[in-house]
């Protein structure tokens, strides 16, 4: 049978009035820090993933409620301290105009501003909901000069690979249908970001061993960039046929979904969808079974992805624990 959950410890209802009272205040005090980032996730789709974020993180911490209820809520109160060199850290990007080191600075106050006030060792049930604020943080774009540097030199090497004579020079390159260049948006860092995101989430969801989770998080960082550089060679080799299309069909040049660019943006549609789609669905595979039983919906191999997909359970499925 399931178990039925304690009843939290005395001193978690002042210890939350605390905890939300310290976020208002680091909220009223550093507001335009925050309002800030959310107008680069509203401006940039590179970070519009980041509205998701505080959702879920807060769905995150609530699915933990049972376990932080036995805890006793202890404050830290040494951890004013590195608060404080956040607080100083924060003081330096603003008189540099750094901006990405004072919303660097005021996440992580937040972050530490919950172990200040329940303790260490409720905070460590939280770890990973508390990490996972950082993605919210609009800093990434420092990877793009790579990332373009990279799609320039693998499509190149691709093109000669397919026996098209090609002529480069940085960022441009030269072959018999026109001139090509590698702009920002065909760097993939948006990719790059929402798959690392995503990938990191699922891992922490569904896989229990810190292996399995490192490997994936590695995947997802790696899939999205081999689907941009896959993507960047099909633009180029799919050229003829994109240009009869916009000679019957007028394409807006403000879209953004192109990766190389000659004269406007190209597009192959949901290319990286499909490659985070695939990711996820291979990382289904690699999830651990059940104890195996037989029956009509599963068969002797004991319940599978097929049996979840149809999500039709046999009763051995529908068995609560002991």
């Amino acid at each position: 049978m399931n178990a039925v959950p304690s009843a939290p410890t005395p001193g978690w209802k002042p210890a939350l009035a605390t905890l939300a009272a310290a976020l208002l205040v680091l909220l009223g005090l550093y507001y335009e820090t925050a309002l800030a980032m959310v107008r680069i996730w509203a401006r940039s789709d590179t970070f519009a993933h980041a509205f998701l974020v505080p959702p879920i993180t807060l769905w995150l911490i609530w699915e933990k409620r049972h376990v932080l209820a036995r805890q006793s809520p202890r404050p830290c109160l040494w951890l004013a301290l590195p608060l404080a060199g956040l607080c100083f850290g924060w003081l330096l990007g603003e008189m540099a105009a750094v901006n990405a080191l004072t919303q660097l600075a005021f996440t992580c106050m937040v972050i530490l501003a919950v172990p200040l006030v329940i303790g260490l060792p409720a905070a460590r049930l939280i770890a990973f909901p508390l990490g996972f604020l950082l993605f919210a943080v609009p800093i990434g774009e420092f990877v793009m000069p790579t990332l373009m540097d990279w799609t320039a030199e693998v499509t190149v090497i691709a093109l000669r690979a397919s026996g098209i004579p090609v002529y480069q020079e940085g960022l441009h390159f030269v072959i018999p249908s026109g001139r090509w260049s590698v702009v920002e948006a065909c760097s993939g860092v948006r990719y790059l970001l929402a798959s690392l995101t995503v990938g990191t989430l699922f891992a922490y969801l569904n896989y229990r061993s810190p292996k399995r989770r490192l490997i994936f998080v590695g995947v997802s960082i790696l899939v999205p960039v081999v689907a941009n550089w896959i993507r960047a060679y099909i633009i180029v080799m799919l050229r003829p046929s994109l240009r009869r299309q916009t000679r019957c069909r007028r394409r807006s040049p403000d879209l953004r979904l192109g990766v190389l660019r000659r004269g406007h943006h190209d597009h192959v549609r949901h290319w990286h969808e499909v490659a985070r789609r695939r990711c996820r669905c291979r990382g289904w595979q690699f999830l651990p079974r059940g104890p195996r039983h037989s029956c009509r919906w599963h068969g002797p191999s004991g319940p599978g992805m097929h049996g979840f997909r149809r999500r039709r359970r046999c009763a051995a499925c529908r068995a609560p624990s002991a």
